[in-house]
């Protein structure tokens, strides 16, 4: 260790989605990734119960103007999450911390041999060239380390390649990131305890079962949701009607394309490839996943080169309409499957 720093030793342990199925994203959100990161570094504590607990459907709030939030797949724990902190031997404080108190939050939680999770904004993290200055997005990340002399924080972040890696950060920039994504009513600085062992064994076969009785219990909802693809299809046709609907939109809906629904939509194919195998419904869930990344090339092409071109964005309510349709016949078929 070196003068001056406070370090855990902190292993590296990749949580990798296989590249065929989810094209390496991670799966559900970078708090997930941290999560799962800790729980191996704790002793290979079991994630699949973690992975069966969530049920995904397509959401709709009208009360949300962006976006983003309206039309975002939606995922919620069947089984209280903080049950499952518990069943794994593992405590997490969650806080709300002031800027101007962090650091002194991140010390004593160091000194205590307890790494901790931030919530920062990525516009402000110097080691992601991919968001740097370009995107105002939140993301967590751990600190594993700080050095006193130097004023450094020593992070693990897994960017999009999803390959956990080490990194340093200067104290100001991480201040100045942390300042960023701040909001009163947030947690923002979560303290990752591990208590002891685990009090339930969850074997593979177990956590399977529980992932068919979850979706049994709640395939009315489930099934239900699809409609809501309509509703977008709606939207996307307004937005995609002129140049100048277009330019007002096209942000959120690339954003909501990408982060909010494809992103998701992959979470749900590795819960089912990670629990189910590679069976005939990974294969047609892959084939519904990769109809929404064309609607997000689409999207992303489009917004990126700051070009409008009705007729290729068009194809994107093309693939919506036939999502509806496979997602139908897709749940139709597992409804059969489950009994």
């Amino acid at each position: 260790m070196e003068n001056n720093t406070i370090q855990i030793n902190f292993e590296l342990y990749p949580f990798n989605t296989p590249q065929e199925y989810t094209n390496g994203t991670e799966y559900l959100s970078c708090f997930y990734s941290n999560l799962f990161m800790f729980l191996k570094a704790c002793g290979n504590k079991n994630i699949d119960k973690y992975i069966a607990n969530n049920i995904f459907y397509y959401g709709y709030r009208p009360e949300k103007t962006d976006l983003r939030y309206k039309y975002e797949v939606q995922y919620f724990p069947y089984k209280n999450v903080h049950t499952l902190y518990k069943e794994s031997g593992i405590e997490i404080l969650e806080k709300c911390i002031e800027p101007n108190e962090v650091m002194k939050h991140i010390i004593n939680s160091l000194i205590n041999n307890t790494p901790i999770m931030v919530n920062m904004d990525l516009y402000f993290l110097s080691y992601r060239p991919d968001r740097f200055m370009k995107v105002h997005t939140n993301h967590y990340a751990m600190i594993y380390g700080y050095n006193h002399k130097m004023k450094k924080l020593y992070i693990i972040d897994n960017p999009d390649n999803k390959k956990y890696y080490k990194c340093i950060m200067d104290q100001n920039d991480f201040i100045q990131a942390f300042k960023s994504a701040y909001n009163p009513n947030v947690n923002n600085l979560f303290q990752y305890i591990n208590i002891g062992n685990e009090s339930n064994n969850y074997t593979l076969d177990k956590c399977k079962g529980i992932f068919l009785n979850n979706i049994k219990k709640c395939y009315t909802d489930i099934y239900q949701s699809i409609g809501n693809i309509d509703r977008l299809i709606d939207e996307f046709t307004y937005i995609t009607q002129d140049k100048d609907t277009w330019d007002q939109y096209k942000e959120n809906l690339f954003y909501l394309m990408h982060y909010h629904i494809l992103n998701k939509k992959k979470s749900q194919l590795y819960a089912f490839y990670h629990l189910l195998g590679n069976s005939l419904y990974v294969v047609a869930l892959k084939d519904i996943v990769n109809l929404w990344e064309e609607v997000r090339n689409i999207c992303s092409y489009y917004y990126m080169q700051r070009k409008y071109k009705k007729e290729s964005i068009y194809k994107g309510i093309e693939n919506m309409r036939l999502i509806k349709k496979l997602e139908e016949k897709f749940w139709k078929k597992f409804r059969e499957y489950i009994g």
